[in-house]
């Protein structure tokens, strides 16, 4: 791990990933980056054989209060593709801003850095967010039943699929979460 940029108690250490030279090393040079709190529910090959440089989940939140723009929990690159995200952020001053307009933190940070262009994964991708807001209130979530579509679900915040009360609320989890 590159400690250089490292925030104790914070996922920005997953902007490791976009120092392109740890990244070839490390990585290689096509990431497929996906958070720990997914559940992989159908076939992903969609997703892994996209061939723009750099592909992120458009959080299906936004304009809610204080959600980011970007989603980093599903992220397809080539290694450098966005070099912004590793080379513009200070462990020191970075963090005292990132989540002032946004929430979050390495969400925020991204929603800062990327132009609001990027191409995307959503729910047209089979990629959702379980629903932690009000039943469909915002965005493309998964309330209840599992999309036929859906091949990748995000638990962002909080919830995590290993959880028992997750799994309750979700059945569908106990089924796909390995």
């Amino acid at each position: 791990m590159d400690w250089r940029k490292h925030v104790p108690g914070t996922v920005f250490a997953r902007l490791m990933q976009h120092n392109p030279e740890w990244c070839r090393k490390n990585l290689g040079e096509r990431v497929l980056s996906l958070a720990r709190d997914i559940v992989i529910t159908g076939a992903i090959d969609h997703i892994a054989s996209r061939q723009e440089d750099f592909v992120i989940w458009r959080n299906p939140n936004y304009g809610a209060p204080k959600r980011a723009f970007y989603q980093s929990s599903v992220q397809l690159f080539t290694a450098g593709a966005r070099p912004q995200l590793w080379e513009d952020f200070d462990p020191q001053e970075t963090p005292k801003w990132v989540n002032w307009r946004f929430g979050g933190r390495e969400q925020a940070w991204i929603s800062e850095r990327l132009e609001w262009d990027e191409a995307y994964f959503s729910d047209k991708d089979g990629v959702y967010g379980a629903g932690r807001l009000a039943r469909g209130e915002y965005g493309a979530g998964v309330y209840e039943g599992l999309p036929e579509n859906a091949c990748i679900v995000s638990f962002p915040g909080a919830r995590a699929p290993w959880q028992p009360e997750v799994q309750e609320m979700h059945p569908w989890v106990k089924e796909h979460y390995r």
